[in-house]
């Protein structure tokens, strides 16, 4: 008797070890087939992300709620994972919920896309993919406004760096009618985990981290938010540098004031001997600043001009 429970027993651990290798085996090959799917799915997220961003007010409360709610599911380890700091839905409606309206409605963005690059699938488990991309989000804006990105919720001012290398501004109000345009990159392995529920895929967890996020104005160059927040239109970068040559260039210029008061420039091509053939009562001169002493004496101009006898 025991002999034959033995093998019954035997049997039993048999089938279903060759069940489970079916049931492996179909997962599998059916995870296969999905692939191009869990590709969709992820891209579809994303674009949709960056439509929902886009408003006249700057209020996409509503219509990033609904990205949440179409494409979000909730699994119970990368919903709620105390193993790795994930973005999860939750995190995303908290942000939102912290926002009052008039927050949302300080900035606003008149156009924003994403690009995907090198977007890879790999299975997690049963039912559960795991998709790794390059993101790259581009965008155009009006003061500082929210965006919904693999992150969670991004400010599109104060999360750039440009406001990190400052000094702590935190009046967003200076920054209402500030115009740029930016891109923000994200490491290359972004990675989102769908779960598959009710024959679609939905997002459960995501993980990423900025990598660069820098605002720019028309012309191109890094905006300086310090000086933005101060209210000034100077931009930082080659603008800065640019400035200071001129200064050193105006300070530096020089001009011939005539004896009857007659301003003029000093002719390229005028060598020192040339100078020190001007006329009677003749200066030498800085732009915008007092004759220097050596120049305004009776006896400098005489020995400029050679002098008498």
């Amino acid at each position: 008797m025991k002999t034959k429970k033995l093998n019954r027993g035997l049997a039993i651990g048999a089938a279903l070890l060759v069940g489970l290798g079916g049931y492996v085996t179909f997962d599998y090959f059916n995870f296969k087939s999905n692939k191009d799917d869990i590709k969709a799915a992820v891209e579809n997220y994303l674009n949709e992300s960056a439509k929902a961003s886009i408003s006249q007010d700057g209020n996409c409360r509503e219509a990033i709620e609904k990205v949440i709610s179409d494409k979000w599911g909730y699994n119970e380890f990368y919903s709620k994972s105390y193993v790795m700091s994930y973005t999860t839905a939750d995190d995303i409606t908290s942000s939102l919920n912290m926002l009052s309206d008039h927050e949302m409605e300080e900035g606003h963005l008149t156009d924003c896309t994403v690009t995907i690059a090198n977007l890879k699938v790999s299975k997690a488990g049963p039912n559960l993919a795991q998709a790794e991309a390059t993101v790259v989000m581009n965008i155009k804006g009006v003061g500082p406004a929210h965006i919904l990105t693999p992150h969670g919720i991004t400010n599109t001012v104060f999360d750039t760096d440009n406001y990190n290398r400052g000094n702590g501004f935190t009046a967003s109000s200076t920054f209402k009618d500030l115009e740029y345009s930016g891109k923000i990159e994200f490491d290359d392995d972004t990675t989102f985990f769908l779960e598959y529920d009710d024959g679609d895929w939905k997002i459960v967890g995501a993980n990423a981290y900025i990598k660069d996020f820098v605002i720019e104005d028309s012309d191109g160059k890094e905006i300086d938010l310090d000086k933005a927040s101060k209210g000034e239109t100077s931009k930082s970068g080659d603008d800065d540098n640019d400035s200071k040559t001129d200064s050193k260039a105006d300070a530096g210029k020089f001009k011939i004031k005539l004896p009857d008061g007659t301003m003029t420039d000093i002719p390229e091509d005028a060598s020192i001997a040339d100078l020190e053939q001007l006329p009677e009562g003749a200066e030498i001169i800085r732009v915008g600043s007092e004759p220097s002493a050596a120049n305004t004496s009776d006896d400098s101009s005489d020995e400029k001009s050679g002098g008498e006898g």
